[in-house]
C-alpha cells in the first residue's frame, strides 16, 4: 500500500478529470484501498491523541486537587500545632500561678501542658513546679482538721491524729488505713514513738490540713527525719 508522498501524488492524479478511464480494475482497487487505509491510521491517530489529551487534562486535574488537599491538610495541622501551643502555654501559666496554694494541681496542669505539646513553657513550668514539690499522697480519714502527724522509728507508719479525737494509723508505704484508735489524752508522738517523744516529729509547718477530710503529708528530709531510738517497738 501506498502511503505519505507515494499516496499523495496518486491521489493528485486520480483526482485529473479523466484519469479514472485510464486506470485498471486493479489500479483502482489499489488506490482505493491505500486511500482506506490512510483514512483510518488518520482517524485511530485522532482518537489517540484526544485520549492522550484527555488523560493529560486528567492528570493536570488530579495535579490540583492533590495539591490543594495537600495544602489544606498542611494548614489544618498547623492550625492544630499553634492550638496546642496554645493549650500548653496556658496549661503552663496556670501550674506556675497554683505553686504555692495548690502544688497537686499544678503539678498535673503542668503535665498536661507538656502533653499538649512540649513547649519550652511548658518544661519551665515543670521544672518549676517540681522544685518547690514536696507533695506526695493524701491520707482520708479523718472528720475534723488533723493537728499531729509522726513516723514510726523505721518510718513504715504513720499516726495522724485529729481534734476529731482519733488517732488514725496508716501503712506508709502502701497508703492504707491499718486501725483507728481513739485519741483521748493520746498523741500520734506517743503511739509511735515510746522511747523520746520529740525524736519522731513530723514538722507542723510543711503540714497541710484538708479539714474534714484528712492530712496531706510531704516527701522529704524535713517530715521523715526520725532519729534512732532505744526501744523501736511498737505500743499496738
Amino acid at each position: 500500500m501506498y502511503r505519505g508522498t507515494r499516496l499523495a501524488i496518486l491521489r493528485e492524479w486520480a483526482s485529473r478529470d479523466g484519469s479514472r478511464d485510464e486506470r485498471n480494475t486493479l489500479e483502482r482497487e489499489f488506490l482505493d484501498a491505500s486511500i482506506g487505509l490512510e483514512d483510518s491510521e488518520r482517524a485511530t491517530a485522532v482518537r489517540r491523541n484526544r485520549r492522550l489529551r484527555l488523560l493529560t487534562a486528567g492528570l493536570a486535574l488530579l495535579l490540583v486537587v492533590t495539591g490543594v488537599g495537600v495544602v489544606a491538610l498542611q494548614q489544618r495541622q498547623d492550625a492544630l500545632r499553634s492550638q496546642r501551643v496554645a493549650v500548653s502555654r496556658q496549661l503552663a501559666a496556670e501550674a506556675l500561678g497554683l505553686v504555692e496554694s495548690r502544688p497537686a494541681a499544678a503539678m498535673l496542669l503542668s503535665v498536661e501542658a507538656f502533653r499538649a505539646a512540649p513547649t519550652f513553657e511548658a518544661r519551665s513550668a515543670m521544672l518549676t513546679v517540681s522544685a518547690h514539690q514536696y507533695y506526695q499522697a493524701e491520707l482520708s480519714g479523718h472528720d475534723d482538721a488533723v493537728s499531729e502527724a509522726a513516723f514510726s522509728p523505721d518510718g513504715r507508719t504513720l499516726a495522724t491524729a485529729s481534734r476529731d479525737r482519733t488517732v488514725v494509723l496508716w501503712d506508709a508505704v502502701t497508703r492504707r488505713r491499718l486501725a483507728t484508735l481513739l485519741r483521748q489524752v493520746l498523741t500520734a508522738e506517743a503511739l509511735l514513738e515510746p522511747g523520746e517523744p520529740n525524736a519522731g516529729r513530723a514538722r507542723r509547718e510543711r503540714l497541710e490540713p484538708l479539714v474534714g477530710e484528712g492530712v496531706q503529708f510531704q516527701q522529704g528530709t524535713s517530715l521523715r527525719t526520725v532519729d534512732q531510738l532505744a526501744d523501736g517497738r511498737s505500743p499496738w
